[in-house]
């Protein structure tokens, strides 16, 4: 119970109120209104012979009423905006407004019905006009609003997931951490930098090598060579190959052979790296330095 009473206290879910959202609800509403009532045909209109009886007469005087309720939703959601701005407004308060828009609704068409003589007792087309307003609002009402909760968790969670990234890398930066974030920035995989070995191109995914335990491991990421050797400028990580990165601090021995050049790191299980001739010139200033 008490949980209840704190829902019903509660403010409204700042996203409920947002203008762009307002407008989605408003439009959803009304093509879910307009779909609604031609495919169920609930108010009878084409019973009246004035009014006719092809479905086209019945769509052009759905669309009159659709039309009066999103004329009534746009001049109650623009009374809610104007009244945010100086109150706040709770979740009672919200299902409330909701209802008196429902009886409005209602209303006002029990009135045209009674008036053109759709119905002859004015009692019975406002039930029928408020058992049809409330299925022509509340499910669409809760299927928009269960969408933009959904939505905002979503945002949330991203919101969470870049803070982390973010608190990650700083921390990293001060403790010789090195990260490495996949093709669409989520972060992958964080690692010592004496424990990182090299990446090796495997067409448009890379292998990071790493030890752990001291034995060599490899974790695949989506992403070219030639990003990630952008995402790691600044770095002691260089280009020695089309296919290589490696990490210039677990270089060993730079070697060379009648094949050319090949890089050593002494490590069991780690294969030596060649050193293309695009490349040598930069990895040998590295190692004079």
């Amino acid at each position: 119970m008490a949980e209840e009473r704190d829902f019903f206290h509660r403010r409204v879910a700042s996203y409920l109120l947002k203008t762009r959202n307002q407008i989605g609800l408003i439009a959803f509403v009304a093509a879910f209104a307009l779909l609604f009532i031609n495919l169920f045909t609930p108010y009878d209109l084409p019973a009246s012979g004035s009014m006719g009886t092809t479905k086209f007469m019945y769509l052009v005087w759905s669309l009159v009423l659709v039309s009066f309720g999103l004329v009534i939703f746009f001049l109650s959601r623009l009374t809610m905006v104007l009244w945010t701005r100086h109150h706040a407004i709770r979740n009672a308060s919200y299902i409330v407004w909701i209802v008196l828009e429902i009886i409005v609704i209602a209303v006002i068409a029990a009135v045209c019905f009674y008036c053109i003589h759709v119905e002859r007792d004015f009692m019975t087309a406002l039930l029928k006009c408020l058992i049809y307003s409330a299925l022509l609002i509340v499910p669409p009402y809760i299927a928009a609003v269960t969408y933009l909760s959904l939505q905002d968790k979503k945002t949330q969670l991203k919101e969470i997931e870049e803070d982390l990234d973010s608190a990650i890398t700083q921390k990293a930066a001060g403790k010789s951490i090195i990260s490495f974030y996949d093709e669409k920035g989520e972060l992958q995989l964080s690692l010592a930098k004496e424990n990182f070995l090299y990446i090796e191109s495997s067409d448009n995914y890379v292998a990071i090598w790493y030890l752990k335990n001291n034995l060599p491991r490899k974790q695949m990421m989506r992403m070219t060579l030639q990003r990630m050797a952008e995402q790691l400028q600044g770095t002691n990580v260089m280009r020695c190959h089309r296919s290589y990165l490696v990490n210039m601090e677990q270089v060993k021995v730079l070697r060379r052979d009648k094949e050319g050049f090949f890089i050593e790191m002494g490590i069991n299980g780690v294969p030596d790296l060649p050193v293309s001739k695009t490349y040598s010139e930069e990895i040998l200033k590295w190692l004079a330095m």
